[in-house]
């Protein structure tokens, strides 16, 4: 069966299901070119399918997907996830050079490049293979969306809310910050869309709306978010908390 359709005649079995219990469909698209059988596993929790899309590319942050999973359960909806070695960055097979990317930065050729360039060498048809893989991402993730929730985990005082701040090396990429000293500056929701950001401000959560006209290319899913007008929402968390993007969920 057509990949595609086989998506598409699932969502709409899931549009019209009306059974009183949870049913999780799991469909796995494993990628031969890459080392330690990477995946992309998409779950699908029924009923209540509503175009909510979660995320999660670095298989070494599980934190955010522990809670979306929990909330998923209760609400349904869908998870696309990578899953290899359980480490950030994704291996190529190469004969020649240790060659790796960062799963999140390869939704642009420019990202593309720079992420392999730093993670060992840059040729043009390792680029080709990675925006392949970054399309299958795309097609998994994106089939009848409404909003994108993608999730990641941050280590304490490394990166955070204050990494916008004006004399900070992020600030580039955020148009307004929205700030709440009652909440952990390592737990925060990043947008590209200002409807949302403002929402999240009247809930008192703390946000930063992406600069989407001048933020710079990094080739992550924000980017493409913000250039191809998606919803989009990435919850931040620290590393090892649950409650707290439970609570932002």
């Amino acid at each position: 069966m057509n990949r595609n359709l086989g998506f598409a005649l699932i969502f709409f079995g899931v549009l019209g299901f009306k059974a009183a219990f949870l049913q999780v469909i799991t469909l796995e698209n494993k990628i031969d070119f890459i080392h330690k059988n990477v995946a992309i596993e998409t779950k699908i929790y029924m009923p209540n399918y509503f175009g909510i899309v979660f995320i999660n590319l670095h298989d070494n942050e599980n934190s955010g997907v522990e809670a979306a999973e929990a909330y998923l359960s209760e609400k349904g909806g869908k998870m696309v996830q990578l899953k290899h070695i359980g480490e950030r960055n994704i291996y190529l097979q190469s004969a020649t050079a240790n060659i790796s990317f960062n799963p999140n930065r390869i939704f642009t050729r420019v990202g593309i490049k720079e992420t392999l360039k730093k993670r060992g060498k840059y040729y043009a048809p390792a680029a080709n293979k990675v925006e392949s893989f970054a399309d299958e991402i795309l097609t998994s993730a994106l089939l009848r969306v409404k909003l994108i929730v993608s999730l990641h985990n941050n280590t304490d005082s490394l990166f955070s809310m204050e990494s916008y701040q004006p004399t900070n090396k992020e600030s580039i990429n955020a148009a307004t910050i929205y700030r709440n000293p009652l909440m952990d500056a390592d737990d925060f929701i990043y947008t590209t869309e200002p409807t949302i950001f403002e929402f999240l401000k009247e809930k008192e959560i703390k946000a930063v709306m992406q600069y989407n006209s001048t933020a710079a290319d990094d080739g992550s899913l924000s980017i493409y978010a913000g250039r191809n007008n998606l919803h989009y929402i990435d919850i931040e968390a620290q590393h090892g908390h649950f409650n707290e993007p439970l609570g932002m969920l």
